[in-house]
């Protein structure tokens, strides 16, 4: 009988009655600890007025995380009623400082590095989506620890690779799920340079594993570290060369789960933990990749076969009670984004606020699409003129149903592409929830699903439509960045989300599907890849209103472009594509003469070569296939071209 595949009520409130049951249990306990005299003896109440159960200093840890988990997971749950007490009592500022007091003691600089620290700022990152005054109260140490990550990791020559507390893969994933959540873009940008200096180049990994006292994969945990840190489609590369025989289920070490031989020996009993790690690993990295892609449906299938093999096992003994049960949770919520930041966003647009909301293409600002203020407030931001419509972004193909009137050509095209870069322009179903200000007072709404994960997290916990239009302001280049989104209209939104960059780099492709399928925009879905599904597309023609993004100086930096350029003339910044020379004044789009990758560098190198105040931005010739419509489309408009 397999087991469960996702957490019910029932199962997280079993859970949380588990950590209750062990965070509060004073003996056994394992201390971390360097003695320098007599006056360090002390029993671990008195050392850690907090994180004195569970056996162990970090097992404590991560056992409020799992009540936190527990408790924003299921609010109207019994069992967050004596989770809430157990907060009250722990979470105090005294009992705060007792904890801070230990990391003040000489030789404590080791102390459960890095293990122990991933999770205390795992913990504050869990609590900030918790009512309730325990993040705040908590803050200082959690601040404590991320200085430590700052101090340590420029002096870490090297990685650890291994399956015990040590690794160094582990610590970073956590670390950087609370340096997103908390806002700290500088320990953020350290945790990922970190990172990909240790394992960007590892290439065909043997994964010799597992070792005998593991509850850590070696190589799935620093797949799963850079899963966090690269864009979706270079992670996706960079699996392939990690991991090139996965679609076959090889290395097959990794694919089997750990046999445990004795649960009441703690050591051997972190193999349980091992088949759960991995569990939640290869969930994670099975939604990383290509659907199509076979190795997805290997790690799934992996990932449910070291589910089954110890689930069952979360408690019994002692010895796995006091801390499989966090790994557990993990392996039950993967392809959850972080809900802190996600749970603000959403009560921001609730409230009529607005949001820097990243997106597969560009950095959007977003608003609740029916509150006419709202969207209001959005071309206020912007500086955009009114007449041009906002697209409806919305969590799926049944929302958008909701919003839009669906023709035949349209289900095909939903079907083949989203979520993803393409939007479509509907008749607007009566009763839909997109304001006649977002729809510029036309019968149609412009509607598509984005694939970034945190833009459907935010999207699913709104529950309605968002009008996003890219976070710039208007005749402005579009923000494929947080920095950039934010240094255009950051300033206006409420909450700012950083989803790392944006895999497209151009906005969606517009399609209208009202009289006969026509191109309004040219995207990363090209014109050949939608001529396959619904025949001939028009030209834009009188439509061309009727989509975002069609206003002639739409993407204009402020010096003027000339296009077409052999190269550059005094005072002007040249953009190249393909083999060119170098020098101070270029910014090659793709040395190698590569579409994607001049998409990609689109924007950025516009902005870059903005700030540097030429006299003009020269541009080579771009071809006209594929991507480089879109790229043209853009560049003519940037040089006011189009009108």
């Amino acid at each position: 009988m397999s087991s469960p595949s996702r957490l019910t009520p029932e199962i997280a409130a079993g859970f949380a009655r588990i950590a209750l049951g062990h965070v509060t249990r004073p003996w056994p306990y394992k201390l971390d600890q360097v003695l320098t005299s007599e006056a360090d003896l002390a029993e671990p109440r008195r050392l850690h007025p907090i994180f004195f159960g569970s056996f162990d200093w970090h097992s404590c840890v991560h056992g409020y995380w799992l009540l936190a988990a527990v408790r924003r997971r299921f609010p109207d749950h019994p069992v967050a009623v004596e989770i809430d007490a157990r907060f009250a009592e722990a979470f105090t500022e005294a009992n705060v400082e007792g904890e801070r007091a230990v990391l003040r003691r000489p030789l404590s600089r080791g102390f459960e590095r890095p293990y122990g620290w991933a999770w205390l700022l795992k913990l504050q990152a869990e609590l900030r989506g918790v009512p309730g005054p325990w993040a705040e109260r908590l803050a200082p140490l959690a601040a404590d620890f991320a200085d430590r990550f700052r101090a340590h990791l420029p002096l870490a020559t090297y990685p650890v690779r291994a399956g015990v507390h040590s690794s160094t893969a582990f610590a970073l994933a956590l670390a950087l799920d609370y340096a997103r959540v908390a806002g700290d873009p500088d320990l953020e940008a350290l945790l990922k340079a970190k990172a990909l200096s240790w394992y960007g180049q590892d290439r065909d990994c043997q994964a010799w594993e597992p070792s005998g006292e593991d509850f850590l994969s070696p190589a799935l945990m620093e797949a799963e570290c850079l899963r966090r840190v690269l864009p979706p489609g270079d992670f996706r590369a960079w699996f392939a060369g990690f991991l090139p025989r996965a679609a076959a289920g090889e290395p097959a070490s990794l694919f089997t789960p750990a046999s445990v031989s004795d649960r009441s020996d703690g050591k051997i009993a972190h193999l349980d933990g091992l088949n759960l790690s991995r569990a939640w690993c290869w969930r994670n990295l099975a939604g990383a990749l290509d659907p199509a892609d076979p190795a997805a449906g290997a790690a799934l299938a992996a990932a449910e076969r070291h589910l089954d093999a110890s689930l069952p096992h979360v408690a019994g003994d002692y010895m796995g009670e006091h801390w499989l049960a966090s790994f557990a949770l993990l392996a039950l919520t993967t392809g959850e984004v972080s809900q802190g930041p996600v749970t603000a966003a959403a009560s921001a647009l609730r409230e009529g606020r607005l949001v820097i909301l990243p997106t597969e293409t560009v950095y959007g600002l977003a608003a609740d699409a029916g509150d006419a203020r709202a969207v209001a407030a959005v071309y206020a931001a912007k500086g955009r003129p009114a007449f041009n419509p906002l697209i409806a972004h919305v969590a799926s193909v049944e929302a958008a149903r909701e919003v839009a009137v669906f023709s035949p050509d349209a289900e095909i095209l939903a079907a083949a592409f989203w979520p993803g870069p393409l939007t479509l322009v509907l008749p607007v179903q009566p009763g839909g929830r997109v304001c006649d200000l977002a729809r510029a007072g036309l019968d149609t709404v412009a509607v598509r699903v984005p694939a970034h994960p945190l833009a459907r997290a935010v999207l699913a916990a709104f529950g309605g439509p968002v009008a996003a239009p890219s976070a710039n302001r208007s005749g402005r280049p579009s923000p494929t960045t947080f920095a950039a989104a934010m240094a255009e209209t950051g300033e206006e939104a409420a909450v700012a989300l950083d989803g790392g960059p944006c895999e497209v780099g151009l906005e969606s492709t517009v399609v209208s599907l009202l009289d006969q399928p026509r191109l309004l925009r040219p995207g990363r879905v090209t014109r050949e890849e939608v001529e396959a599904l619904v025949g001939p597309l028009a030209e834009a023609e009188a439509d061309a209103r009727r989509s975002p993004g069609r206003l002639t100086r739409h993407y204009a930096p402020e010096a003027p472009v000339r296009l077409e350029a052999e190269g550059p003339r005094p005072g002007e910044v040249f953009l190249a594509f393909g083999p060119a020379p170098g020098g101070a004044e270029v910014l090659n789009l793709s040395p190698a003469g590569d579409l994607v990758e001049a998409a990609a560098n689109l924007f950025s190198f516009l902005r870059e070569a903005d700030g540097r105040r030429p006299s003009g931005i020269a541009v080579a010739p771009i071809p006209e296939t594929g991507l480089g419509e879109a790229i043209n489309d853009r560049l003519r408009r940037a040089a006011g071209a189009i009108g």
